[in-house]
């Protein structure tokens, strides 16, 4: 398969979760997905341009740190049609879709069991925030995970419920 463009944290992370670049050292150690298009100039072109332009994450022992960066400002980028999605591989069945109103944010966490319906589960501790960027503190207890088990996601954007974009392309970040 194609490499699959994606360097790990070198280190754990705290970043502050407000949507904004709040100092040049709270991503620092993070793990990065190479989001730009591969191949030749024919691959390139698309109908619609890609919200996506930049993608980071990282970890500390309680929290999932996700930050999205977009061609324009990210509170912009969502709307009640169009959505941001983490889906996870691993724990199985766990989505959490970040959606935005009026330049409010809000994030759902989803399960589907195998077989089952979707079911909306509580996690207040989850935070988002849409400034010029998009953050997103998981902890991992949402997720019903240990500290020391295994998790693997894509980043997607959803435009009327159908996926239209998804980072990274052939592989999740675990």
């Amino acid at each position: 398969p194609p490499e699959a463009g994606i360097q790990g944290p070198t280190g754990f992370i705290h970043p502050v979760i407000d949507g904004e670049a709040t100092n040049y050292f709270e991503w620092i150690g993070a793990g990065l997905v190479d989001v730009e298009p591969a191949g030749d100039a024919m691959h390139e072109v698309s109908a619609h341009p890609n919200v996506i332009r930049g993608l980071e994450f990282g970890f500390d022992t309680q929290n999932l740190y996700v930050k999205v960066a977009g061609a324009g400002a990210m509170r912009d980028a969502l709307t009640l049609d169009r959505q941001l999605s983490l889906n996870f591989l691993k724990p199985e069945g766990y989505r959490i879709v970040i959606s935005g109103d009026a330049g409010a944010v809000r994030a759902e966490v989803t399960e589907r069991p195998r077989g089952g319906r979707d079911a909306t589960r509580s996690c207040p501790d989850i935070s988002v925030a849409a400034g010029r960027l998009l953050e997103i503190q998981v902890p991992f207890q949402c997720l019903g995970v240990s500290k020391d088990a295994t998790v693997a996601f894509i980043v997607a954007v959803n435009h009327r419920a159908s996926e239209v974009e998804h980072y990274p392309r052939h592989q999740p970040i675990e």
